[in-house]
């Protein structure tokens, strides 16, 4: 998969999955063998980290109709300042 071969490559802060079947097929995709539920961004709004060997990223994963209207900017500016972990 050449966006798996990218992102492995690269040196991104995270991911914003959306929609359940999409964040399944990018962790399929990417390799990942672990993922650690670190805490929610909202209810239903998992902050991930995905592990393999070639990689380690955290991850938010919204779906569905989980999550106010701002998820997804707080989503990316926690990805951005490195915050999502903590």
């Amino acid at each position: 998969n050449a966006a798996a071969s990218v992102i492995i490559a690269s040196t991104i802060g995270g991911l914003v999955l959306t929609g359940g079947e999409t964040a399944l097929a990018v962790i399929r995709a990417l390799g990942v063998n672990r993922v650690l539920v670190v805490r929610e961004l909202a209810p239903g709004v998992p902050v991930l980290r995905l592990s393999s060997r070639s990689l380690d990223l955290p991850a938010v994963s919204k779906a569905g109709g989980f999550g106010d209207d701002d998820v997804l900017s707080r989503a990316f500016g926690c990805l951005r300042e490195g915050t999502c972990l903590q």
